[in-house]
């Protein structure tokens, strides 16, 4: 089962949280975001387990926003779990840098990122992360 709407949000830190909500506020992006905290509980979400099993109540997401730098397991090692199942293979998981020169990022693409978004995320950010990544989704926009 896959909700139309739902964005899920791997990211530890509170700041970067208000930021990225509100620059998709700015953006008009109506999407619910779901936040979880670190690495395994991003892959436990996308995997179904433990509290995340109910699929009605945790639907796979539209769209996966990957901090790189996460507690437990960082977003290049949730990417390259999660490209080893075959049921989340088409889930777009886009990661999280502070800068597109990074070896990180370059690893993250090989691994299986269908793109990146520069944190501190933007308004502008965001409407080029989506025109860059081409995907065939729908954000939910006023």
């Amino acid at each position: 089962m896959s909700n139309p709407d739902l964005i899920l949000l791997a990211e530890d830190e509170d700041n970067d949280v208000f930021f990225i909500t509100r620059a998709f506020q700015k953006a008009s992006i109506l999407n619910p975001i779901l936040r979880v905290k670190d690495g395994e509980e991003a892959l436990a979400y996308l995997a179904g387990n433990g509290i995340f099993k109910d699929r009605g109540e945790y639907p796979l997401p539209l769209l996966v926003l990957l901090d790189m730098r996460m507690p437990k397991l960082s977003g290049l090692e949730v990417i390259a779990r999660v490209r080893g199942i075959p049921q989340l293979e088409k889930i777009p998981l886009m990661v999280l840098t502070f800068t597109k020169d990074s070896p990180d990022l370059d690893q993250a693409l090989k691994a299986g990122a269908n793109g990146w978004l520069l944190k501190p995320v933007t308004f502008e950010g965001i409407n080029d992360m989506l025109s860059r990544a081409g995907f065939g989704f729908n954000i939910a926009a006023r």
